[in-house]
């Protein structure tokens, strides 16, 4: 059963299995105002007001599916793994804690992923680190945080190749092309083993600046000279939908969400 409720916990629209899909209407601006109150907000709402130019936008740049030739889609399975995380404590030991937490994540994933059906593996946010924060950007982070064209990464790559899926999930990532930052980053690997999707947390609940991990938005010109507008809002089309990624505290912002739509995210 799929619902819709609003900030009262009304019932908006609800669906059962024979529904294709539910719709309904988000009152944004009820929500902008709850977003106003005074708790430990604020990086929420100076955020909203820097990707305020891009959700006003996205209207106007939303593709026309409709026009397009609609490719019937299978049904499939979506196999969602959580298994035990361990935090890395020092740099010491962190290769030895990352290969521990992908080996039982892909083991734990790996008795179910080559089933019938199933199409995507999904894995939890920062999964392979543990929730390390507070950590140096100098000596912790350029060691610890995930690259994509590191080892340990490369064995997500080679999953997804052998059980022939699709694979999501979330990483603290270190990027070379951005010294001293680190970022909440969402992936999708397809099953030939490339990386055709990364979207950047956009909205990090961040406890007023305590935390040193890396949004767009704190890079924000750079950002969108290096990527344009589409890298803040990224959608892919594959086999299995249009597919596109937000993490945790992401959800709070329904205008997140409403961009990724209008660029076609199922």
């Amino acid at each position: 059963i799929s619902g819709a409720w609003d900030s009262h916990g009304e019932l908006l629209v609800s669906g059962g299995a024979e529904t294709d899909a539910i719709v309904t209407k988000v009152d944004l601006e009820t929500l902008r105002t709850s977003r106003t109150a005074p708790m430990l907000n604020f990086p929420a709402q100076l955020r909203t007001k820097l990707y305020a130019v891009e959700y006003d936008r996205a209207a106007a740049r939303a593709k026309d599916w409709a026009t397009e030739p609609q490719k019937p889609i299978a049904p499939y399975q979506v196999l969602i793994a959580q298994a035990h995380i361990t935090t890395v404590p020092s740099v010491e030991q962190a290769d030895e804690v990352i290969s521990a937490n992908l080996d039982r994540s892909l083991g734990l994933a790996g008795k179910f992923a080559m089933q019938p059906g199933i199409k995507l593996v999904v894995f939890p946010e920062y999964w392979m680190t543990g929730a390390s924060f507070g950590k140096s950007v100098d000596d912790f982070w350029p060691k610890v945080g995930i690259r994509m064209d590191g080892p340990h990464f490369a064995r997500l790559k080679e999953f997804a190749s052998k059980v022939g899926s699709f694979v999501g999930g979330a990483i603290f990532e270190y990027d070379p092309d951005w010294p001293r930052r680190w970022f909440n980053t969402a992936f999708i690997i397809n099953p030939s083993g490339d990386v055709i999707h990364k979207y950047r947390k956009l909205q990090c609940g961040d406890i007023n600046g305590l935390l040193n991990n890396t949004t767009p938005g704190n890079v924000y010109s750079e950002y969108v000279e290096r990527y344009g507008e589409d890298g803040l809002f990224p959608v892919v089309d594959t086999e299995i939908g249009r597919l596109a990624t937000c993490i945790c505290y992401d959800t709070n912002f329904p205008e997140l969400w409403r961009s990724l739509t209008l660029r076609g995210a199922e």
